[in-house]
């Protein structure tokens, strides 16, 4: 299989954007080599700036240009932009809204040997929560080159690139579209979503637990901001279970991106695999890999962990359904006038609505029947703890709706 670094895609997008565009102008500080901005820079030397070591200066004087009516790239190790520039970042380009785009070169612990100051680990997350901010991670030099070249349309926009060879797992007539993510295998057990050159990493993960018979769903979501909220959601339907894989820390990426999307819109269970709040250090790339928990072998055992989250989930499902069923008649709920509650919510129902001397009956004279009965028949020690401490008709009312509410949010 053919191996490019992901810069590569980057240096090739500059060259097809000089051609056809002459706003295009590429900035640099003293990295045009290892960025691949030098490309550009013998092409068109005259749209091409090295600010030197000055990444501060860079991004002003890209955000100048931009408000002017360039199209800037800005090159740099993504250690040093946006992690040694993120205030210019913020204030120059994404306050005023202007369409820099800052490539940050050499992120993740596979730039290998060079260490823990030059590992971009939490570049993600200082991009994903700025206003304004598109973030793109591609997964191999093709598509690179692709977001790149797309990246010319949007306004701030950060773009993540590698250091090491990666395979090649896209091919020129993949489609790539900003704010979409790309479905690699189709499979409902479990869904792995990832970004960057694990996805490669994700696509191994698949295969090995094919072979156990688990099918395993795997979405490249180069797209961190905006996010593909659509085929996520999809995702988490169809498997029930999510991983998210990234070269990254677990803190702020990916993973937190895809997690805080679905709390708010339908919980599964999500295992992330990532870096886990250390830093980076010196070694081969594939070494640190392993050792971080980023390949293969261990997106496999996060994606069983998932799994057998999801069946344990279930059983809870089936458990709370249970709860807020109606029972069977005979064990039904008997008010003085006469009416009935056989479940639950019916019982919020009723208490809502019936006289306070019934009420009263019920809570004083029979010594709190109604909480009895919640405890014989739904054995629920939460609700029937707070059925006991609180005794008006308007608390224990609000507490069974309350108690209604969460558990019809936990059945997934």
């Amino acid at each position: 299989m053919t191996e490019l670094p992901t810069r590569d895609g980057y240096g090739k997008g500059l060259l097809k954007l000089g051609a056809k565009n002459k706003n295009i102008v590429v900035l640099t500080a003293d990295l045009a080599e290892s960025t691949r901005a030098h490309w550009f820079q013998e092409k068109y030397p005259e749209r091409f700036f090295d600010v030197g070591v000055a990444e501060q200066n860079m991004i002003t004087i890209a955000a100048g240009m931009a408000a002017m009516g360039k199209i800037p790239y800005a090159s740099s190790y993504a250690t040093f932009s946006p992690g040694r520039n993120w205030e210019q970042i913020r204030t120059t380009i994404c306050y005023n809204n202007v369409p820099v785009k800052i490539a940050g070169c050499h992120a993740g612990v596979s730039v290998g040997p060079d260490g823990a100051t030059h590992q971009a680990t939490e570049d993600i997350a200082m991009m994903r929560a700025l206003p304004n901010m598109t973030v793109i991670v591609p997964c191999d030099a093709i598509e690179a080159e692709k977001a790149t070249i797309a990246a010319e349309k949007t306004g701030p926009t950060y773009l993540r690139f590698g250091r090491e060879k990666t395979p090649l797992i896209t091919n020129n007539k993949t489609p790539f579209t900003i704010g979409k993510s790309l479905t690699m295998k189709e499979g409902n057990d479990v869904a792995i979503i990832a970004c960057g050159i694990v996805v490669c990493e994700a696509i191994k993960a698949a295969e090995a637990l094919q072979k156990s018979n688990i099918n395993a769903m795997v979405i490249n979501s180069p797209s961190i901001k905006p996010l593909d909220k659509k085929t996520i959601l999809k995702a988490a339907k169809n498997a029930g279970a999510i991983v998210t894989v990234e070269e990254h820390q677990i803190i702020g990426g990916l993973g937190s991106a895809v997690a805080e999307f679905l709390s708010e819109n339908y919980t599964v269970p999500i295992i992330r695999v990532g870096i886990n709040d250390r830093f980076g250090e010196s070694g081969k790339p594939e070494e640190l890999m392993a050792k971080y928990g980023l390949n293969a072998i261990h997106i496999e055992k996060a994606a069983a962990k998932a799994i057998m989250t999801k069946a344990r989930t279930q059983e809870l499902s089936t458990e709370y359904r249970n709860i807020l069923s109606q029972v069977q008649p005979e064990h039904a709920f008997h008010f003085k006038t006469g009416q009935v509650a056989r479940s639950i919510p019916e019982m919020a129902e009723t208490l809502e609505k019936i006289p306070q001397e019934e009420f009263s009956h019920h809570v004083n004279e029979h010594k709190n029947d109604i909480c009895q009965w919640v405890k014989d028949i739904y054995d629920d020690e939460i609700l029937t703890h707070l059925l006991t401490v609180h005794t008006t008709k308007e608390e224990m009312t609000e507490i069974l709706k309350m108690r209604v509410a969460f558990l019809q949010r936990k059945v997934w």
